[in-house]
């Protein structure tokens, strides 16, 4: 039995099949030259073509590019290989070159429209834009995985993070924030229910980063989250946006009788720690692995002494 959601799916990519399909043939026919009488044909052919890749879209739901991205291209590049088909169904080789332009024309139109959405994502990050990226990378080095020994890709977003915050600096929190956290709390308690259920231990941890109010211009020109499309958040915001998110695990912790390590109070929040927003360098790693350790350690020789 189909949901909802996976039915929608299948209709609007046969939708766009059949739009697609639908200009072709008319242009097709109306230039008279292939017969009428195939043009039901054709245009069942679409609809079926646009059913088969609505029902693969459903085994791609872990793709990164998946939505509309997958959407567009998907039956974009399927009509890129069909427009020969036409020829060969109808028997009119004269098709072959109409057939191709329809084909390619889609593919064109529906890769700008992709780059367009996605570059304009939330927080600078786009799975559409960055598997192209990835595919152009390995084209170049003929196969070769590349990675960023100078962090191009680093300085690419804190660029785009200083051109957003130029644009339009947020003073209050996202909207949505109220809903978010409850949504958090929620997933938190499902959670901890699953591992009482699977009879394990759990260890609640806070998100550490290195947002305060305070931070020299030299670290904050290395953060690159918090920027949407019309703007970016100020760090101040950021950090009571973390803290909110971080309190709230706290608070279900306590609820719910689990332990919890407050690793972000425990971490400077300085480039002793963090060489972005929230990633560790080295000497951050170092600290974080002792402060659980020490965590552990502690609990173990509590669980035994108990015995």
């Amino acid at each position: 039995m189909l949901s909802g959601e996976s039915a929608s799916t299948i209709l609007r990519a046969a939708l766009a099949g059949s739009v697609l399909g639908f200009v072709e043939t008319a242009l097709v026919f109306g230039t008279g030259i292939a017969p009428a009488a195939d043009a039901v044909g054709i245009l069942g052919f679409d609809l079926l073509l646009g059913l088969a890749f609505g029902a693969l879209l459903l085994g791609l739901r872990a793709s990164p590019v998946q939505g509309d991205a997958s959407l567009l291209l998907g039956p974009a590049v399927l009509h890129g290989l069909r427009g020969n088909l036409v020829a060969a169904l109808t028997g009119a080789a004269a098709v072959s070159p109409l057939g191709w332009l329809s084909g390619v024309a889609p593919v064109a139109l529906a890769g700008a429209i992709v780059l367009w959405r996605t570059r304009a994502g939330r927080n600078g990050f786009s799975p559409a834009t960055f598997v192209l990226e990835r595919f152009m990378a390995l084209r170049a080095a003929g196969g070769t995985v590349v990675q960023d020994p100078r962090s191009d890709w680093y300085k690419r977003q804190r660029e785009e993070r200083q051109a957003r915050l130029r644009q339009h600096t947020f003073r209050e929190p996202p909207p949505g924030l109220s809903r978010a956290l409850d949504l958090y709390a929620a997933d938190l308690r499902k959670i901890v229910d699953t591992t009482r259920q699977e009879r394990q231990r759990l260890v609640l941890v806070t998100q550490p980063t290195v947002y305060r109010k305070d931070l020299p211009e030299s670290i904050e020109r290395l953060l690159w989250m918090g920027s949407v499309s019309d703007g970016a958040y100020a760090v101040d915001v950021l950090e009571k946006t973390m803290d909110a998110f971080n309190r709230t695990l706290i608070a279900v912790a306590l609820q719910s009788g689990v332990d919890h390590i407050d690793l972000a109070s425990m971490l400077p929040k300085d480039t002793s720690t963090f060489y972005d927003d929230a990633h560790f360098n080295d000497s951050g790693s170092e600290k974080v692995a002792t402060g659980i350790a020490e965590f552990l350690v502690t609990q173990m020789s509590v669980a035994g002494s108990q015995r």
